[in-house]
């Protein structure tokens, strides 16, 4: 349930800021970056609760201990690269800066729709501890990054071209490995569960 509360919430919070920086919309970007400050906080809360935990914890219970423990250090790992989403974001639109060309606003919207399929598979395989979902999920990770690979080409091109300017080139670059770290770090935790509770007999393999 934590989960999904923080991911599935953080998810909504790029959406919200992706949606804000294509609409050049301040108001949107502030409830985002306020949205983020309140999830950021649960995560250092259940970052507590779940040190507190390791000092109860029953023999039977080890493997849902280490998941949990697990687990909760990527939702850490992933608040640091949604700030790095949100705040970008904010202080362009605060700052009055020139917008994106539409051609770069497209493309972190495609990346951001990967982003919230990735955000959803991942939730579905710890939902219903589904093997065969977690290989699909991890399998497609190769493709994902590839995209982005294409697409940081495409702004090196329009540098080469002086096509965009400095800032510009620092924000959407910026944007496009942030949202390939967090697909990353969502892929880490398909395969936690994977390691831990699916196969664990193939962890050490």
């Amino acid at each position: 349930h934590n989960l999904s509360t923080i991911l599935g919430g953080y998810s909504k919070t790029i959406d919200f800021s992706i949606e804000a920086l294509v609409e050049n919309d301040l108001s949107k970007i502030r409830h985002a970056n306020k949205r983020f400050k309140f999830l950021r906080d649960q995560t250092d809360s259940l970052k507590t609760r779940s040190n507190h935990l390791l000092d109860i914890i029953d023999e039977n219970d080890l493997d849902a201990a280490h998941l949990n423990m697990v687990v909760v250090d990527y939702l850490k790992e992933i608040t640091h690269h949604v700030s790095n989403i949100v705040k970008p974001i904010l202080n362009h639109i605060d700052n009055n800066q020139k917008e994106l060309l539409p051609e770069q606003l497209e493309n972190l919207q495609t990346i951001n729709k990967h982003f919230k399929d990735y955000v959803n598979a991942c939730l579905m395989v710890f939902k219903d501890m589904d093997a065969t979902e977690a290989e699909r999920v991890m399998s497609e990770i190769g493709a994902f990054v590839k995209s982005v690979r294409a697409m940081r080409k495409k702004q090196i091109k329009r540098i080469r071209d002086h096509e965009v300017n400095t800032r510009n080139s620092i924000l959407f670059l910026g944007l496009l490995g942030e949202f390939r770290n967090l697909v990353l770090f969502t892929n880490r935790l398909t395969n936690v569960c994977v390691d831990i509770i699916l196969h664990p007999e193939q962890e050490n393999m």
